[in-house]
């Protein structure tokens, strides 16, 4: 939608009575002409020209997608939004609680907003995906997620595929995806940085082609801005959840698809050493009991998932059933 590489926070508060919101544009860098029209004119106060009605072509089973009037080439979703993953709620409520600290709320929410494009440069995995933050024809203030409109099917119904060289290149794209999100896990964690921690699941994935475009590859689609901050309380806890539903993934794959990479699954193994340590250090007095309340429901069968499929990926039994 705005280029493989190009990620941008759009910070539109309503055109119509900007003096009285004391709002202002961003500007649109890195857009082309023809991509800059949907927003040129605002309707009833959104940031679109023309209104938005359901989408034409998106399953509506995968939530409420719309289109900006005719144009279905574009996915725009006006979702339930949290700057951080310990505070839910559409923006209207958040922003309009906050409104006094309105610009620090948007610099953390455009920090966070960049934590799609780093998985997008520096982990391969495509995001095409673009925020804004304006207001409904309602004229409550929301976060508008738009997305390229992928024609293809969700990770999780890859078995649906009956063409043998699509199928290898689903799975081979699919085994890509998990070492993507291994690597993504592992440094951003061990470098104690942001991390996104609702990408994981197959359903939010598509494998497809973009408009007008006829290769296929994987997309991230359905994504929230949920992440866990380095600062806060609970990081490295809500990590080490976020490993538990990547293990299950992992699992599921290999289970369908018979794939699985042994050094980012032995990787894997070590982040989650590394997370229970990071743990136990946050812990005063050494209470095992609270260790052991932090740790065991995730850790546990993570690991178990992951030696599982390591089992299996031995040279004797390369081709075993788990």
């Amino acid at each position: 939608m705005f280029g493989n590489n190009s990620i941008l926070f759009c910070n539109i508060l309503c055109s119509q009575n900007l003096k009285n919101i004391g709002g202002k544009l961003c500007s649109f860098l890195g857009l082309l002409k023809k991509e800059i029209k949907i927003f040129m004119k605002n309707f009833e106060g959104t940031p679109f020209k023309d209104p938005l009605k359901d989408h034409s072509v998106v399953d509506v089973d995968r939530g409420l997608f719309e289109q900006v009037g005719d144009n279905s080439d574009y996915v725009v979703r006006a979702g339930l939004y949290s700057v951080n993953d310990t505070t839910r709620g559409t923006y209207s409520d958040r922003l309009d609680e906050l409104d006094k600290e309105a610009r620090d709320i948007e610099n953390k929410y455009l920090n966070n907003v960049k934590c799609f494009r780093d998985i997008q440069d520096s982990f391969s995995i495509n995001v095409p995906v673009n925020f804004v933050l304006g207001k409904n024809e309602k004229g409550d203030r929301v976060v508008y997620a738009i997305t390229d409109t992928i024609t293809g099917i969700t990770l999780d119904k890859g078995n649906e595929i009956l063409d043998k060289e699509v199928k290898d290149d689903f799975v081979l794209k699919l085994e890509a995806l998990h070492v993507n999100l291994i690597d993504y896990l592992d440094m951003m964690t061990r470098k104690h940085k942001t991390v996104l921690i609702d990408i994981i699941r197959l359903e939010q994935y598509v494998y497809g082609s973009r408009p007008n475009e006829t290769s296929k590859d994987i997309y991230l689609v359905d994504v929230d801005l949920l992440v866990s901050e380095e600062n806060e309380d609970g990081y490295y806890d809500r990590i080490l959840a976020n490993i538990l539903v990547l293990a299950n993934v992992i699992h599921i794959s290999y289970e369908k698809y018979k794939i699985g990479n042994r050094e980012s699954l032995e990787k894997l193994l070590n982040l989650i050493t590394f997370l229970e340590e990071s743990i136990r250090l946050e812990i005063k007095d050494d209470n095992e009991e609270d260790f052991i309340r932090r740790t065991r429901y995730f850790s546990s069968p993570a690991r178990y998932l992951i030696k599982n499929i390591l089992q299996y990926l031995s040279p004797e039994n390369i081709n075993g059933e788990i």
